[in-house]
């Protein structure tokens, strides 16, 4: 009963952790979307008002013979309520930034103590597993513990993988929306946007390993190194 209270509180731990990763992926999707539809948000806010102006000749700029496209700037009004929505758009890239950073400075170092721990543990339960017959019932309750183990940290570095690939494509969204009909102070403040996420958001565990799949296969390299190690070891013996 203590080893499956002890079981079922790792694995709450855990799922808190893994929520905040998906919850920070989630806001860079929003992100994205807000990013892409900010000239469809500036129209309702338009509407909303009674201002009757369509911002649907905006959205593709007309091509010249030359292959370059004739760039028009939104009307007066218009550039009001996109510099809102841009200003909205910047506000919540800096509150996704800082969510990441809190979970980094929270969870850091717990789990640079589990990737530690996971890998000397996956090492033990692969010695165990060579030493105990196929099928038996230790070999069995072994396979499981290993898998288990395994599962939990390739969650970690997959939800941290997700996190980096998202943030990573925010430069390129933000720079392929319709920046361009916007007034100077707006492109500038996009521009210091797309500065700033040309640098990935990256969950670390202890500042030593990235969270990411190629970390867990250099996790897993590792315990199948020590596995060989001990299991030559224990031939000499």
């Amino acid at each position: 009963m203590c080893c499956a209270i002890f079981g079922f509180t790792i694995g709450a731990a855990d799922a808190i952790i893994y929520g905040f990763m998906s919850h920070i992926k989630a806001q860079f999707l929003i992100l994205i979307h807000s990013l892409e539809t900010f000239l469809d948000r500036t129209q309702i806010l338009l509407n909303k008002d009674g201002y009757e102006i369509d911002l649907e000749k905006y959205k593709n700029p007309k091509k010249l013979p030359n292959g370059l496209c004739l760039v028009e700037k939104l009307p007066g009004q218009a550039q009001k309520y996109a510099d809102y929505c841009i200003s909205d758009i910047i506000q919540h890239h800096q509150e996704i930034l800082d969510l990441a950073d809190g979970c980094e400075h929270t969870f850091s170092w717990l789990l640079l103590v589990q990737f530690a721990g996971s890998c000397l543990l996956i090492c033990m339960q692969l010695y165990q597993l060579s030493i105990f017959p196929v099928l038996s019932i230790p070999f069995c309750t072994m396979s499981c513990y290993l898998f288990l183990m395994s599962t939990q940290i390739v969650l970690f570095c997959w939800h941290g993988n997700e996190v980096k690939l998202i943030s990573d494509e925010i430069a390129d969204v933000a720079f392929h929306s319709n920046w361009l009909v916007t007034e100077l102070k707006t492109q500038k403040s996009i521009l210091l946007m797309i500065t700033r996420s040309i640098r990935p958001v990256r969950l670390t565990a202890g500042k030593f390993i990235f969270l990411s799949l190629e970390s867990f296969m250099s996790l897993m390299k590792g315990s199948g190194s020590y596995f060989m190690f001990l299991k030559k070891m224990n031939q000499e013996e």
